[in-house]
């Protein structure tokens, strides 16, 4: 899945109520985890360093999502609890 179609779903999930998004934003960060495997390996074979530097931004774009997911279902869970 493209990166854009996976931010897109990210903040559509964002907007839904906690309990019935928290299935949905574990999928799409574990597509994130997934595409972040990708990139790591495209950088690794990249030999034109202008484009390496473009997938090292796109990484870091992936990371911070996979951050915010991350932190956001920790939340999800832990109301759960209560």
């Amino acid at each position: 899945m493209k990166l854009k179609k996976l931010l897109k779903q990210f903040k559509l999930i964002n907007g839904e109520q906690p309990q019935a998004s928290e299935e949905a934003l574990t999928r799409v960060v574990r597509k994130l985890e997934h595409k972040q495997t990708e990139l790591i390996a495209e950088i690794a074979a990249e030999s034109d360093d202008e484009e390496s530097e473009l997938l090292v931004q796109e990484l870091d774009i992936v990371r911070s999502q996979i951050h915010k997911g991350n932190k956001l279902l920790g939340q999800i869970r832990q109301e759960k609890q209560f």
